[in-house]
């Protein structure tokens, strides 16, 4: 993970425990997987150093 990623979606994953460099789900039936693709996009177009 990127930590300008993170701090951009904080709230939008409140449902999981995100830690330095990932997050955890502890229901599987909270995720919100169109939250994730975003995360996951802006992870891999992000230039700041991975955690």
């Amino acid at each position: 993970m990127k930590k300008d990623v993170v701090d951009e979606f904080r709230s939008a994953l409140s449902a999981a425990s995100i830690g330095k460099g990932c997050i955890r789900f502890t229901k599987p039936d909270k995720i919100d997987f169109e939250v994730l693709k975003q995360v996951l996009r802006k992870t891999a177009e992000s230039k700041s150093a991975p955690c």
